[in-house]
């Protein structure tokens, strides 16, 4: 008789990160799937193909290959896995192509369904009706027409913070989860799935819960027929943790890791896109390249754990003095960069004045006492022979060495 998992509760998740099957990123509920006691075990791993049951050694790495080549798109797929005691389970895996470290890779959210899955088969065994109901289903699901509930299960009810499906039954209808109630495009895709067209098999929303807090999903609708009426079946799917793993790689990838500014990546990224925006539009673009003068005394005199305090509470200055539209971040070392779109050099020249000042007035405050620093700039601004924005930024460059050379604690630049 076949082995079968007796933990039947609400699907468990985890995620990992791979290139070429090399663990990047796993947590800890990943590495339980396969008998592991922690992410960082599965990190130890030469390669997590090793992971893979036999029989499906071959599909996953055509499955791979052909993912990131771009011959297909991430999609969600499942599978029957057999653990190391030989019991079966039943995954969902939901994939994205990532950047990692400046690198594509492949992220795999797993979703244990044995529950889901055990419970589907009982139905689809002992009522039809109920087939239809649970298909597909994921996690929450509900049924209703021109959004008005006719079906919610507990699953729905507990995602969006409610106690029991009835008190949902009870709500007008399900809009008022929709995000700033933008109703438009939901009754588009409601059209579309009514009228047998066949809109995007998968999309990601954001929601609102009872008390007003985000819920991210991404749901399955298709149409059936309610007391034979028309109406549309969602599951959804909360991937509210995943997109905040999302969001906090994309905050790793643009941000430095000692001040929380914009890092050169990001700047020099921005800087092209105006660059080229302003360019087209013959528009004003300056910079301001900025240099704590005599930086390496403190690393010198106080160590380099004083040096990184100056760097931060540096940084924590000038972010009340940059304000929107302009971006602040760190260029390097002790060096500072700020873009300026549609702005002139006279601008870009009274805002490096405006920090100059403040740093030679007020000392910085920080953790390991007070520091007196001042600070050199270099000003550049969009002239019509500039092809790129390394040119922009090199005028920038050499305006600071001007500066540097002249005695410090001042800024340079070209005016318009």
């Amino acid at each position: 008789m076949n082995k079968q998992r007796r933990d039947l509760i609400d699907p468990n998740y985890g995620m990992v990160i791979h290139r070429d099957f090399v663990p990047l990123y796993a947590d800890d509920n990943y590495a339980k799937f396969f008998g592991f006691k922690t992410g960082q075990d599965i990190l130890e791993l030469p390669s997590i193909f090793i992971l893979v049951n036999e029989d499906q050694k071959e599909v996953a790495l055509e499955n791979y290959k052909a993912l990131m080549s771009g011959e297909v798109k991430p999609q969600v797929r499942s599978f029957r896995h057999l653990d190391q005691n030989e019991i079966e389970y039943f995954i969902l895996a939901i994939e994205h192509i990532v950047d990692w470290q400046g690198e594509p890779a492949l992220q795999i959210t797993y979703i244990d369904i044995s529950a889901l899955t055990q419970a589907e088969t009982k139905i689809r065994e002992s009522e039809q009706k109920f087939r239809d109901l649970i298909e597909g289903s994921i996690q929450g699901m509900v049924i209703h027409k021109d959004f008005k509930p006719l079906m919610v299960n507990q699953a729905y009810a507990n995602m969006h913070g409610y106690d029991s499906p009835q008190e949902i039954m009870a709500l007008p209808d399900i809009s008022i989860f929709f995000s700033d109630n933008n109703i438009e495009k939901p009754l588009i895709r409601a059209s579309q799935i009514l009228s047998n067209q066949a809109p995007d098999p998968k999309l990601r929303f954001k929601n609102r819960r009872k008390d007003g807090s985000v819920l991210w999903v991404e749901l399955v609708e298709r149409k059936v027929s309610w007391n034979d009426e028309d109406a549309i079946q969602t599951t959804l799917v909360d991937v509210s943790e995943q997109v905040r793993m999302e969001q906090k790689l994309t905050m790793m990838a643009m941000t430095d890791s000692l001040t929380g500014l914009f890092n050169r990546r990001f700047l020099m990224d921005k800087a092209a896109e105006f660059f080229a925006l302003e360019r087209s539009l013959k528009s004003a673009l300056a910079c301001i390249l900025i240099d704590l003068d005599r930086f390496k005394q403190i690393n010198d005199n106080y160590g380099h754990s004083a040096g990184d305090e100056v760097l931060k509470a540096f940084s924590t200055r000038c972010q009340s003095l940059v304000q929107e539209p302009n971006y602040f971040g760190r260029y390097g070392g002790e060096e500072f960069l700020i873009i300026m779109p549609g702005a002139k050099a006279q601008e870009a020249m009274q805002l490096a004045e405006d920090i100059r000042n403040t740093c030679d007035r007020e000392v910085l405050e920080t953790k390991l006492g007070q520091f007196s620093i001042t600070i050199s700039a270099g000003i550049s601004s969009l002239i019509s022979t500039d092809m790129n924005v390394d040119q922009l930024i090199d005028r920038a460059d050499k305006e600071l060495y001007q500066a540097k050379k002249s005695g410090r604690n001042r800024v340079v630049g070209l005016t318009d």
